[in-house]
Protein backbone atom coordinates (compact mmCIF):
# COMPACT_ATOMS: atom_id res chain seq x y z
CA UNK A 1 0.00 0.00 0.00
CA UNK A 2 1.50 3.42 -1.17
CA UNK A 3 1.55 5.68 1.84
CA UNK A 4 0.16 9.21 1.22
CA UNK A 5 1.99 12.35 2.05
CA UNK A 6 1.11 15.98 1.34
CA UNK A 7 2.98 19.07 2.25
CA UNK A 8 1.53 22.06 1.67
CA UNK A 9 1.42 25.67 2.55
CA UNK A 10 0.40 26.21 5.93
CA UNK A 11 -0.57 22.12 6.33
CA UNK A 12 0.83 18.58 6.38
CA UNK A 13 -0.96 15.63 5.68
CA UNK A 14 0.65 11.95 6.28
CA UNK A 15 -1.39 8.87 5.55
CA UNK A 16 -4.86 9.18 4.70
CA UNK A 17 -8.09 8.00 7.25
CA UNK A 18 -8.01 4.68 8.17
CA UNK A 19 -4.12 4.07 6.95
CA UNK A 20 -2.28 6.18 9.03
CA UNK A 21 1.37 6.54 9.34
CA UNK A 22 4.04 7.56 12.18
CA UNK A 23 5.33 10.54 12.81
CA UNK A 24 8.16 11.40 15.49
CA UNK A 25 9.89 14.42 16.18
CA UNK A 26 12.83 14.90 18.11
CA UNK A 27 13.83 17.52 20.37
CA UNK A 28 17.59 19.07 20.70
CA UNK A 29 17.60 17.08 24.50
CA UNK A 30 18.46 12.93 23.98
CA UNK A 31 15.40 11.02 24.41
CA UNK A 32 12.93 14.11 23.72
CA UNK A 33 10.20 14.14 21.31
CA UNK A 34 6.95 13.75 20.32
CA UNK A 35 5.43 11.03 18.24
CA UNK A 36 1.62 10.05 16.53
CA UNK A 37 1.39 6.44 16.35
CA UNK A 38 -0.83 5.42 13.81
CA UNK A 39 -0.96 1.53 15.19
CA UNK A 40 -2.32 2.57 18.49
CA UNK A 41 -3.97 6.01 17.84
CA UNK A 42 -1.64 7.69 20.60
CA UNK A 43 -0.39 10.80 20.62
CA UNK A 44 3.07 11.14 22.63
CA UNK A 45 5.18 13.68 24.16
CA UNK A 46 8.28 12.90 25.86
CA UNK A 47 9.48 16.27 27.47
CA UNK A 48 7.68 19.04 28.27
CA UNK A 49 4.19 20.15 26.78
CA UNK A 50 3.41 23.99 27.60
CA UNK A 51 -0.23 24.80 26.44
CA UNK A 52 -1.30 28.50 25.93
CA UNK A 53 -5.11 28.43 26.24
CA UNK A 54 -8.16 26.13 26.60
CA UNK A 55 -8.13 22.53 26.01
CA UNK A 56 -10.89 20.37 25.41
CA UNK A 57 -11.21 17.14 26.21
CA UNK A 58 -13.69 14.62 25.00
CA UNK A 59 -12.66 10.97 26.32
CA UNK A 60 -10.70 10.07 29.57
CA UNK A 61 -8.02 11.85 30.44
CA UNK A 62 -5.12 10.27 32.60
CA UNK A 63 -2.69 11.83 33.93
CA UNK A 64 0.68 10.59 36.72
CA UNK A 65 2.31 13.55 38.19
CA UNK A 66 0.72 16.73 38.87
CA UNK A 67 -1.19 19.60 37.82
CA UNK A 68 -0.80 23.08 38.27
CA UNK A 69 -3.51 25.27 38.10
CA UNK A 70 -7.81 24.71 38.09
CA UNK A 71 -9.35 21.95 37.08
CA UNK A 72 -12.66 22.07 36.45
CA UNK A 73 -15.63 19.25 35.07
CA UNK A 74 -16.28 16.26 35.88
CA UNK A 75 -13.00 14.72 38.05
CA UNK A 76 -13.04 10.98 39.37
CA UNK A 77 -10.20 9.04 40.67
CA UNK A 78 -8.36 11.02 43.78
CA UNK A 79 -6.79 13.80 44.38
CA UNK A 80 -4.87 14.82 47.38
CA UNK A 81 -1.54 17.34 48.59
CA UNK A 82 -0.35 15.99 51.24
CA UNK A 83 2.08 17.95 53.96
CA UNK A 84 3.29 17.97 57.38
CA UNK A 85 3.31 21.10 59.47
CA UNK A 86 4.30 21.97 62.71
CA UNK A 87 2.51 24.32 65.17
CA UNK A 88 4.70 27.23 66.24
CA UNK A 89 4.49 29.51 68.75
CA UNK A 90 4.17 32.88 66.86
CA UNK A 91 2.46 32.52 63.69
CA UNK A 92 4.10 32.90 60.49
CA UNK A 93 7.00 31.60 59.80
CA UNK A 94 7.19 28.17 57.36
CA UNK A 95 6.91 25.64 59.52
CA UNK A 96 3.25 26.58 60.97
CA UNK A 97 1.76 27.83 57.38
CA UNK A 98 -0.41 25.60 55.49
CA UNK A 99 0.63 25.86 51.64
CA UNK A 100 -1.21 27.11 49.00
CA UNK A 101 -3.52 23.98 47.45
CA UNK A 102 -3.12 21.50 50.03
CA UNK A 103 -5.58 19.44 51.21
CA UNK A 104 -4.56 16.96 54.16
CA UNK A 105 -2.38 18.16 57.22
CA UNK A 106 -0.73 15.99 59.33
CA UNK A 107 -0.28 18.57 62.63
CA UNK A 108 2.94 18.11 64.97
CA UNK A 109 2.54 20.03 68.14
CA UNK A 110 4.04 19.83 71.56
CA UNK A 111 2.37 22.64 72.94
CA UNK A 112 -1.37 23.61 72.80
CA UNK A 113 -0.88 27.67 72.71
CA UNK A 114 1.09 26.69 69.25
CA UNK A 115 -0.73 27.74 65.87
CA UNK A 116 -1.00 26.66 62.63
CA UNK A 117 -2.01 29.31 60.06
CA UNK A 118 -4.41 28.23 56.86
CA UNK A 119 -3.20 29.29 53.80
CA UNK A 120 -5.59 32.27 51.84
CA UNK A 121 -8.76 31.80 51.23
CA UNK A 122 -9.58 30.01 47.70
CA UNK A 123 -13.47 29.10 47.71
CA UNK A 124 -13.81 26.04 47.46
CA UNK A 125 -11.08 24.38 48.97
CA UNK A 126 -11.21 21.95 51.55
CA UNK A 127 -8.42 20.95 53.78
CA UNK A 128 -8.57 18.18 56.54
CA UNK A 129 -6.44 18.13 59.36
CA UNK A 130 -4.84 15.64 61.49
CA UNK A 131 -3.31 15.98 64.92
CA UNK A 132 -1.58 13.63 67.74
CA UNK A 133 -2.17 13.87 71.51
CA UNK A 134 -1.39 17.60 71.56
CA UNK A 135 -3.76 19.91 70.43
CA UNK A 136 -3.02 23.39 68.83
CA UNK A 137 -4.63 26.95 67.71
CA UNK A 138 -5.86 27.34 63.98
CA UNK A 139 -5.99 30.75 62.55
CA UNK A 140 -6.41 32.75 59.33
CA UNK A 141 -3.99 34.06 57.13
CA UNK A 142 -5.31 37.23 58.26
CA UNK A 143 -7.41 36.85 61.43
CA UNK A 144 -8.46 40.36 61.83
CA UNK A 145 -10.74 40.67 57.87
CA UNK A 146 -10.99 36.49 57.45
CA UNK A 147 -12.85 34.42 59.83
CA UNK A 148 -13.15 30.82 61.60
CA UNK A 149 -16.90 29.52 61.91
CA UNK A 150 -17.94 33.57 61.60
CA UNK A 151 -15.14 34.76 63.98
CA UNK A 152 -12.27 37.67 63.45
CA UNK A 153 -10.40 39.26 65.00
CA UNK A 154 -6.46 40.81 65.71
CA UNK A 155 -5.08 37.49 66.85
CA UNK A 156 -8.62 35.40 66.43
CA UNK A 157 -7.90 31.67 66.86
CA UNK A 158 -9.60 28.39 67.56
CA UNK A 159 -8.47 25.99 69.99
CA UNK A 160 -8.47 22.41 68.60
CA UNK A 161 -8.05 19.65 70.69
CA UNK A 162 -5.91 16.63 71.04
CA UNK A 163 -6.78 13.73 68.74
CA UNK A 164 -9.39 15.71 66.28
CA UNK A 165 -9.63 15.52 62.65
CA UNK A 166 -10.79 19.07 61.52
CA UNK A 167 -12.52 19.50 58.30
CA UNK A 168 -11.99 22.93 57.23
CA UNK A 169 -14.48 24.52 53.87
CA UNK A 170 -13.45 28.14 52.02
CA UNK A 171 -17.10 29.47 52.18
CA UNK A 172 -16.25 33.34 50.89
CA UNK A 173 -12.99 35.31 50.46
CA UNK A 174 -13.44 36.28 54.19
CA UNK A 175 -14.67 32.49 56.06
CA UNK A 176 -13.86 29.03 56.71
CA UNK A 177 -16.05 27.02 58.25
CA UNK A 178 -15.15 24.16 60.32
CA UNK A 179 -16.11 21.10 61.83
CA UNK A 180 -14.52 18.76 63.74
CA UNK A 181 -14.30 14.63 64.55
CA UNK A 182 -12.80 12.93 67.40
CA UNK A 183 -11.27 9.48 67.93
CA UNK A 184 -14.24 7.39 68.63
CA UNK A 185 -16.51 9.36 65.50
CA UNK A 186 -18.34 11.99 67.36
CA UNK A 187 -19.11 15.20 64.97
CA UNK A 188 -18.76 18.59 65.94
CA UNK A 189 -18.16 22.18 65.48
CA UNK A 190 -14.75 23.69 65.75
CA UNK A 191 -14.30 26.49 67.98
CA UNK A 192 -15.36 30.18 66.60
CA UNK A 193 -12.04 31.96 66.29
CA UNK A 194 -11.80 34.32 68.84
Amino acid sequence: MKRQRHFGVGHSTFGEDTHGMDVKAFGDTTGKYAEWDASSDTFKVVGTMTQTGNQAVTGTHSASGGYTGNLTGNISGYALKSEARTAIAAPGGTTGIISAGVTHVVVTCDDANKVITLPAPVIGLKITLLNGATGYELRSSDPATIGINGGTGSNAESAIAASTVVKIECVSATNWIAATVTAAGVVGVAEVAA
